[in-house]
């Protein structure tokens, strides 16, 4: 046991005061009984109330004096022997009831003081549980974000193998024109479900009024596949359904897409 700690803890305070349950008393006692430091820390106590309950007691009035005195010649000048008493504390503090106040002061200063740093201890942590915790909600929520994106981005890789491996998907390799002749791209086209994909694998960033559209092009007719983007992304571009299709090709047109293609701004093309 931590002597120091226990004596600084008010319980020897209480106990010389009588405030402890029965209970705690008894244990105090036994402490007492057992530390030798406590039993001479307790005695300390008990000395410094007596001489405070002594330099607090205040003086009878005269007139007590004189009703003892018209006592005693009642009694015939005979001798009253009054039984002595031990002067224990517990008469100190009966005799000085300033020394409740000191108690209910000095003692209650102390214990104040005490819960207020337990109090201020217990706001601060609740101020750091709160800050943990809206901490991990936030990290919490961007761990959600992140787990959709990979499985959206799990699913979509997928999408796109079943495509790849359908047996009924044609893939039609579509390479660059005088426009751009690094430019390339595939499309897989499912001749089944006419479903129609765009891989673009190298395409010039267009204007931001154009944008490239995918045709299909079927006994010398152009057959719009609608309009797609260049991105970053390695997923397939979905287009437009091709029920019959015997080549395609990509132009540039104004954002939307256009009914008919403009030959001069072809910039792909891949026959099946």
């Amino acid at each position: 046991m931590n002597i120091q700690e226990y004596i600084s803890s008010g319980i020897l305070e209480a106990y010389v005061l009588g405030t402890l349950t029965e209970e705690e008393n008894e244990q105090v006692s036994k402490q007492i009984d057992a530390y030798p430091e406590l039993a001479k820390e307790v005695e300390a106590i008990e000395q410094a109330l007596y001489h405070y309950a002594q330099a607090h007691s205040i003086n009878p009035p005269i007139s007590l004096k004189e009703k003892l005195l018209i006592k005693i010649d009642e009694q015939e000048g005979k001798v009253v022997k009054l039984p002595v008493q031990k002067k224990s504390v517990a008469y100190y503090l009966a005799a000085a009831s300033i020394v409740v106040a000191l108690f209910s002061s000095s003692f209650a200063i102390y214990f104040w003081n005490k819960w207020k740093h337990a109090e201020e201890q217990i706001l601060a942590m609740e101020q750091d549980n709160a800050t943990m915790a809206q901490n991990l909600n936030l990290v919490n929520e961007k761990l959600q974000v992140e787990v959709k994106t990979r499985e959206q981005y799990i699913a979509s890789l997928k999408t796109d193998l079943s495509i790849a491996l359908d047996t009924s998907t044609n893939f039609i390799e579509l390479k660059g024109l005088p426009l751009s002749p690094t430019a390339s791209a595939m499309v897989l086209w499912n001749s089944n479900s006419h479903d129609v994909f765009i891989d673009v694998k190298n395409l010039p960033a267009p204007p931001p009024d154009k944008q490239y559209q995918l045709w299909a092009l079927h006994n010398g007719q152009p057959i719009d596949a609608g309009v797609f983007d260049v991105t970053d992304s390695i997923n397939l571009q979905r287009v437009k359904n091709i029920e019959a299709a015997q080549a395609f090709a990509v132009t540039l047109e104004k954002k939307g897409g256009v009914p008919s293609p403009t030959m001069d701004a072809m910039y792909l093309l891949g026959k099946l």
